[in-house]
This record gives C-alpha cells, structure tokens and sequence, in this order.
C-alpha cells in the first residue's frame, strides 16, 4: 500500500505537466525595458520611445507599459509623479497608440533622479520598487519674513 502512494506521488507532477493545456503558461513577470536620469527633453523622448517596439514585440492588446518614477535626494515632494506624468503626456500626445497602456508609479527616492521603463504582460505583478533612500520627512515651507510689531500708543 505504502509502494502505491510513493509511486503515485511520483508520478503525479508528470500527468499534471501532461493534462495541462498546450497554450496555459504561467504568468510572466515585469521587464525592464529602459532607465533614464535627468536628460533633456528631446533625448528623454527618444529613449521614451523604446516603449513602443517592446509592447509591439508582446502582441497582445492588454500589455500594459509602467513608467515607474525615483525622486532624486533634493527633490520636492510629488516631483517623480509628476515627472512620470509629463513622460507620459508626451508619449500620448504623440501618438493614439498608447492610450491606455501607460501607467505612472512613484516608488520613492534614489540619489539622483531617475526613470524606469516597464512592459507587464496580463497577470504579472507591477515592477517592483527599488528606492535606495528613506522617504523624506515632511516637507515644510520656510517661514517667510517677519513683520514688525505695531506700535501702540506711540505718533510722532
């Protein structure tokens, strides 16, 4: 008896690989298919623009593409967003194309700025986060100038 369930349990993975469907594969993960710093805008379109052969490449309508944004040391808060936001305004006012594809993720903070660029086929998990800072306390304003006291009781 205890000969029978060792030679099933053997031999279950293998019929489990042999009734799975051709075509049903596992889902696979995020690739990263560009990074970029602080670079002009006419070379930050270019290599924005490396997005496109690699959705093309996975021939599949619902790939998604994440624009995954660092904020730099001495970045103001909301600064990543809102740079991952421009890269993607640019890309869709260039072309219809990648019209709900594009998704914008803050993940934090590095040294310096930086932009990374991410194909996620159906099923996968997002890109992950790979700050190398801690997040910034609160940003606070600076007081500004002090007014002077009024004087009372005191005319020339």
């Amino acid at each position: 008896m205890l000969l029978k369930l060792f030679a099933a349990a053997l031999l279950l993975p293998q019929v489990a690989q042999e009734t799975r469907p051709p075509d049903c594969r596992l889902p696979a993960s995020s690739r990263k298919v560009g990074e970029y710093g602080d670079v002009p805008a006419a070379e930050e379109l270019s290599r924005l623009e490396r997005l496109r052969p690699a959705l093309e490449a996975e021939h599949h309508d619902d790939v998604k593409a994440f624009i995954v944004a660092y904020a730099g040391r001495n970045s103001r808060p909301g600064e990543a967003l809102a740079r991952a936001d421009r890269a993607k305004r640019a890309l869709t006012d260039k072309s219809s194309f990648y019209a709900g594809r594009l998704n914008t993720l803050d993940c934090g903070r590095r040294e310096t700025p930086a932009i990374e660029l991410w194909i996620t086929p159906v099923g996968a998990s997002p890109p992950p986060c790979s700050p190398t800072l801690e997040p910034a306390a609160p940003f606070r304003e600076a007081p500004g100038p002090r007014r002077p006291a009024r004087r009372r009781g005191l005319r020339p």
